[in-house]
Formats: structure tokens, C-alpha cells, sequence
């Protein structure tokens, strides 16, 4: 009447639990299908959560579903890893790439090491760095070396393209590499490392969840009498002549989204903009809003941004200055 079969994650190391039960359909396919697997088989599942105890558990509907991709008599262990970074390396990168450091196959541990003929636009932790508006794309080859410290290693080679920005802001900032940026908001002062090489540090801020704009974002949490969310960089010493980001509401709740940016000078005045006003109506929306300004003097030497929520919940993406 039924089976269940563990699988193991081989990013995460976690425990599946894969089981077809015929008081929820019966197939004598499906269940053909699954009794015939064997231990060290890799599996692809496309299931769907059912729920949480001890471990997830998954549904499926269609025998389809579940497919063995490696069968260990077949040289499972070199099949295994060539499917997997063949998903995901793409042909073409306009963000970074997450690259796992190792990968976890049956109870065996495998170390991964990557190098990039090119870290000038791709480096070797998966970060990428887009040519700017008006240069060519740039060639990657990204070689991943793996063992298992033993008697197990191979090697894999990847060319891919780093597509060039086709906007004409010379640096955007994505918040692509904002690795310590979660989905529960901080609360102490964090700092991650940005593109170009640039520290920036931030509160009350988290990931964009289901509220993103164009992929990786950061969502602030709403100002309030306890919070004044807030994100900071170090110095920046490209020069300024304009600035532009995207902005979305977050969450569904009433009330004005806005937000302040500061762009201090080494030395001079801070030049102090606030955004329009947007997302006041209660329920979601996924229109987003972009602020844009160079109503001030070009600054050629040292500054730093600094923006500042003085409303409700709000995405920002795209953080993008020209010199």
C-alpha cells in the first residue's frame, strides 16, 4: 500500500522523505516506479511540500515526477556532478552565481574548488562583476576542480558570458553578494560586502522575499519609534554625478512608502533627497517605482551613500550611480 524512501540533499546534507501512499492516488505505474529504485540511485524530484515532521515531506501526482538521473552502475559519481553543475552554470550570467563548496553524495564528502580565467568579471566564489554600459561582454572560463581528499577527482570546465549593463549607469549596485542579508531582519548594525569592492553596513533590513524587483534585493522594515532602518557604505571613490534605485512596496499593509538618500562629500555640504511617495493603499502591488535625481554638482573625489526608510516596508534594488 505504500513506500517511503529517504533521500539526502546534497547541498544542505538534510533528509527527505519521499513516499507514495494509494489512499492518496493509486498508480500501480507510480508505485512500480518508486519500488524499483536502488540505494545510490540520484534522483531529480519535482514535488510539492506536504509538510514538516522530522524533515520535509513531499507529494507528487505523476510517476514523471521523480526521475533517476544517475544510476550508480553508470558511473554515477562523475554523472552525478556533470548534471548538477550543468544546471547551474548557465550560458550567459547577469548575477552571481552561488557556488557550493562542497556537495554531499550517498555519505561521501566532496571538496569543491573554482578558478576563473577572468576574476576581473567573475570570481572564483561565484561573484560577478558586469562589464560596464558600452563595453563588450566578457568570456568566462571557470574551472571546478573536485575530491573527495581520497581517492576520488575531476575536474570540469565551463564557458559561459558575463553580459554586459545595457543601461547607462556605470555601476549598479544589485545586492547580489549581500550574503549575510536573511529572511528575518537585522537587528544590530551588519555589514556585507557589495560590488566593487565596497563595504556597506545596514539595520532593520532583510531579504526581498516574495517582494523582489529584479532578483536579489533588500527589504527595510518599517520606521518607527523603534526602528530607523538604515543602509550605509563605506567610502566610495568612484565620483557621483547622478543616482537612481528602484523601489517597491513590501508586505500589504497601508501607509507611505519613502525613502531619504544622503550622498556626503569628503569634503562639502551632503547633498539630501527624499523619493516620492508611493504604496499608501492597503493591499499588495508589484508596480515598481524608480528614484532618480542629478540636480546637484558633480562630485569627482570621495563620498558615500547612505539611505534611510522613512516610511513603511519597502524593497530597493538596483542602487546605480554614474561618475
Amino acid at each position: 500500500d505504500s513506500i517511503q524512501i529517504i533521500l539526502l540533499d546534497p547541498i544542505s546534507g538534510e533528509t527527505i522523505e519521499l513516499r507514495y501512499d494509494n489512499r492518496l492516488v493509486e498508480s500501480q505505474a507510480a508505485f512500480d516506479h518508486l519500488n524499483a529504485f536502488e540505494v545510490g540511485d540520484v534522483v531529480r524530484v519535482n514535488g510539492v511540500v506536504l509538510g514538516w515532521f522530522n524533515g520535509a515531506r513531499l507529494i507528487y501526482f505523476d510517476a514523471e515526477q521523480i526521475e533517476v538521473i544517475v544510476d550508480p552502475s553508470e558511473g554515477a559519481i562523475d554523472a552525478f556532478f556533470i548534471n548538477f553543475f550543468d544546471d547551474l552554470i548557465p550560458s550567459q550570467v547577469d548575477t552571481s552565481i552561488n557556488l557550493p563548496l562542497s556537495l554531499t553524495v550517498g555519505s561521501q564528502v566532496y571538496t569543491i574548488i573554482y578558478s576563473s580565467d577572468n576574476l576581473d568579471f567573475f570570481e572564483n566564489d561565484g561573484t560577478v562583476i558586469r562589464p560596464a554600459f558600452g563595453e563588450s561582454d566578457e568570456e568566462i572560463v571557470l574551472t571546478i576542480s573536485i575530491s573527495d581528499g581520497d581517492d576520488y577527482s575531476k575536474e570540469l570546465s565551463y564557458q559561459f558570458i558575463v553580459l554586459a549593463f545595457t543601461t547607462g549607469f556605470e555601476f549598479i549596485e544589485t545586492f547580489s553578494t549581500f550574503t549575510e542579508v536573511t529572511a528575518s531582519y537585522s537587528n544590530t548594525e551588519t555589514s556585507s560586502q557589495g560590488l566593487f569592492d565596497i563595504q556597506w553596513t545596514h539595520i532593520g533590513m532583510r531579504d526581498e522575499g516574495n517582494f523582489g524587483i529584479e532578483g536579489a534585493g533588500i527589504l527595510f522594515r518599517s520606521n518607527d519609534a523603534t526602528w530607523d532602518p538604515f543602509l550605509q557604505s563605506d567610502i566610495i571613490t568612484t565620483g557621483i554625478s547622478s543616482f537612481s534605485i528602484d523601489m517597491r512596496k513590501a508586505f500589504t499593509g497601508g501607509g507611505n512608502r519613502q525613502i531619504r538618500v544622503i550622498i556626503r562629500p569628503e569634503n562639502g555640504d551632503p547633498i539630501v533627497r527624499l523619493s516620492q511617495t508611493f504604496g499608501s493603499a492597503s493591499g499588495g502591488s508589484d508596480v515598481i517605482e524608480t528614484f532618480f535625481f542629478d540636480d546637484f554638482n558633480p562630485i569627482s573625489g570621495n563620498f558615500t551613500i547612505r539611505i534611510e526608510n522613512v516610511g513603511n516596508q519597502i524593497t530597493l534594488d538596483n542602487l546605480s550611480w554614474n561618475d
